[in-house]
């Protein structure tokens, strides 16, 4: 444990402040989504729950209305994307974070104003497909201000710490919403969301007066802004040019169809084994569970990995995933099955997240922005859009349990691509950070 608890403590003293204000960035970043995301939902699911949404002469439950919203989402995507794109040539780090942040604490203020009178569509799908830009745009621009402001060494180093601000935020804001829903009305969390944002836009102003290499970062800038315009695509161009980042864009789609799988086969399992009250509290101590796994990995081993190696790092997470699917595969019984988005939730947004982000270090500084604008906010919405059609087919064709557990005949070969995917950013990532 002491090696462990050495890596947490292993920053350099000039590192110390820009690490603890990113920190705090991502930390507001993701307590603002937990605050947005079940207010929401709520609204959008208790509009469409009594009267449902006509839809090409069909009517529509709630939640399939919802999976509606998510396809919508495509076209939020598209357009996030492409907004971003432009932006990141204008403006870099911390000053993106401004542009984007004003918009949003805008577009906070006005919600909670309309939130006041009576619920409609209009503001019922607004809310739905704002909350889901926030995120799109947010951690983009989170992501590529920290992946623009450390080298590769630096980033083994922080990252851990860094991502960690988030996983606490996760806890913090679902903790805060779950024991005030009763008492603030939903404007007044709109409210609270544009108070956060000053925060966000104060904590990223703080992390670029102690942002390292700003020197460097500000001449390539400057470099760059000289070059041709490329097309607003040219993150797309870019990653279906280059293997190494056509295998990161890989291992983010294959996560986002197998973690839409897994979190079905976990539903059925609870409903299959468990009744009435049971099935909630499963639910509770399950994701309970999680959120402490998630800090525990977070505080005491993605330090400690990487800066072993990202190349490991990055089999940990297709690792378990394969063992899991297979464990219920081939014992398709409830703890095996609870296993599954222990999993995906706990090391995904820790020591996953973490090593992932590293892998953008290694580029330049336009490709860190358009790159990642594509692959975050397109791509992961594209891949969920593949799941959420997956999950259709799913509720359509495999109406029995007895069935659910022939679809890790799926799982596995896909996790076999995301460890083949891995390998190969890892050995990559080493020789580009190497070189450089």
């Amino acid at each position: 444990m002491s090696l462990n608890l050495k890596s947490i403590l292993s920053l350099r003293k000039n590192e110390g402040p820009f690490t603890l204000y990113m920190f705090l960035y991502f930390f507001f970043v993701i307590v603002t989504f937990w605050i947005l995301k079940p207010i929401r939902k709520a609204l959008f699911i208790e509009f469409y729950d009594q009267a449902g949404f006509q839809f090409l002469g069909n009517l529509l439950t709630a939640s399939q209305t919802e999976l509606l919203a998510k396809v919508t989402n495509m076209a939020i995507a598209i357009g996030g994307m492409i907004l971003f794109s432009l932006a990141s040539r204008f403006f870099k780090k911390e000053k993106l974070t401004y542009l984007f942040i004003s918009f949003f604490v805008l577009a906070d203020l006005v919600f909670a104003f309309w939130l006041r009178g009576d619920s409609s569509s209009i503001l019922v799908w607004s809310l739905y497909l704002f909350g889901d830009l926030f995120i799109m745009i947010m951690l983009s621009a989170f992501f590529g201000f920290l992946n623009d402001s450390v080298n590769a060494d630096e980033g083994k180093r922080l990252y851990g710490f860094v991502v960690l601000g988030g996983v606490i935020g996760g806890v913090v804001g679902t903790t805060l919403l779950s024991s005030l829903i009763d008492v603030v009305p939903d404007s007044g969390w709109l409210l609270v969301c544009a108070a956060v944002g000053f925060c966000i836009s104060l904590t990223a102003y703080k992390a670029s007066q102690h942002a390292p290499h700003r020197k460097e970062s500000e001449v390539e800038e400057q470099s760059d802004q000289k070059k041709k315009a490329a097309s607003v695509f040219s993150g797309a161009q870019l990653v279906f040019k280059q293997k190494y980042l056509l295998a990161l864009f890989s291992i983010v789609a294959l996560y986002e169809i197998v973690s839409q799988v897994m979190d079905f086969q976990f539903s059925s399992s609870v409903s299959h084994y468990l009744d009435g009250s049971a099935i909630g509290q499963h639910f509770a101590t399950v994701y309970t569970i999680t959120n402490i796994l998630s800090c525990v990995i977070q505080i005491f081993i993605t330090p400690w990995l990487l800066q072993k190696s990202i190349r490991q790092s990055l089999f940990v997470f297709p690792f378990l995933v394969l063992a899991a699917s297979a464990g219920f595969l081939a014992f398709p019984i409830l703890w095996i099955a609870s296993l599954m988005p222990m999993i995906d939730n706990a090391i995904n947004y820790s020591l996953n997240q973490s090593a992932r982000e590293n892998l953008y270090v290694p580029l330049s500084q336009s490709e860190k922005y358009e790159v990642k604008a594509f692959i975050d906010i397109f791509g992961v919405r594209f891949a969920k859009s593949i799941a959420i059609f997956i999950s259709l087919i799913i509720t359509s064709y495999f109406s029995g349990f007895a069935t659910v557990r022939w679809l890790s005949l799926g799982i596995v070969p896909m996790a076999i691509l995301w460890l083949i995917a891995a390998n190969y950013l890892g050995k990559e990532y080493k020789s580009r950070t190497s070189e450089s």
